[in-house]
């Protein structure tokens, strides 16, 4: 049994019946309990954890993130209008290098898709401003150290 019990795990053992077997596996829920403790953003120190946990983690690792999505256009009294499809994926590289101090080096890539069919922009490709009707280059693009 592991001792941290993570969402990933619970899905790979089958849902809410995989907690109640995981749980009572466990030495005691109140052994997991502990190491859950509130974070209080009113000190220094709570404030870096909440950070970090949000952007990536608390410990020397990796963390990668996917997401998919659009890139919409927003104008002052019409409707929002979607311009583009957008992939992504970061990774994020948290070092723990002493106490309470950290190096975060972050990776981005992102392409870009067709609207109507999904498929990948060729890097000369242009698609039209909604609003404008002007024609425009979105730059698949990356970043990073």
């Amino acid at each position: 049994m592991p001792d941290l019990i993570s969402r990933r795990h619970l899905l790979k053992r089958g849902g809410v019946a995989a907690v109640a077997t995981t749980l009572a596996a466990t030495a005691s829920g109140d052994a997991i309990a502990a190491r859950r403790r509130p974070i209080d953003l009113t000190s220094p120190v709570g404030n870096v954890t909440a950070y970090l946990k949000l952007r990536a983690s608390t410990v020397t690792q990796d963390v990668f993130y996917w997401f998919t999505g659009t890139l919409d256009l927003a104008v002052a009294g019409e409707p929002i209008k979607p311009i583009v499809r957008v992939e992504s994926l970061i990774l994020r590289r948290t070092e723990k290098i002493g106490d309470l101090a950290w190096n975060v080096i972050d990776w981005e890539a992102a392409l870009y898709r067709d609207l109507l069919t999904g498929e990948y922009l060729e890097p000369d490709a242009e698609i039209q401003n909604p609003h404008t009707g002007r024609k425009v280059r979105p730059l698949h693009y990356r970043e990073g150290p």
